[in-house]
């Protein structure tokens, strides 16, 4: 069976360094791009089967990145999973409403990442609220 592709759109190295070895721990195939212009190349040639993608980046930001993703035949049925700082809840609702399959705050709990990476790859939605459990809950740099 082939593994499963995910692409992580951010610029942030620690947060990049960490999924990739937690996701890749747990069987994922990882791509990675540091801004949304190169993420959105990326997942145009590569189609992934899912993106993670934060929102505050250079060259491209994270709603623009989104929208972009949904407007391109090759991308929009690809779920995306924002994954980023901003709490408030007209960005969750923005995000939501322009596509996004989830929308998870940071700092966040690695297995609940997982296991609402797994629900989307599985369902196309998590089986939470959205970004409803991980506001409170400390980034984990151990795998359970």
């Amino acid at each position: 069976m082939n593994k499963r592709r995910i692409l992580i759109i951010d610029d942030e190295t620690d947060i990049v360094t960490l999924l990739s070895k937690a996701l890749q721990g747990h069987g994922y195939e990882v791509m990675t791009a540091v801004n949304g212009w190169d993420g959105l190349a990326l997942a145009r040639i590569e189609k992934p089967d899912l993106i993670l993608l934060d929102n505050l980046m250079p060259k491209m930001d994270g709603p623009t990145t989104l929208a972009s993703l949904k407007a391109i035949k090759e991308t929009r049925r690809i779920p995306v999973v924002v994954l980023t700082a901003l709490s408030g809840k007209k960005h969750v609702t923005d995000a939501l409403q322009n596509g996004a399959s989830d929308y998870i705050v940071k700092p966040f709990d690695l297995h609940s990442l997982l296991k609402r990476i797994s629900n989307v790859l599985r369902f196309g939605r998590p089986t939470e609220t959205h970004a409803s459990r991980n506001r409170s809950e400390p980034l984990r740099t151990t795998t359970p």
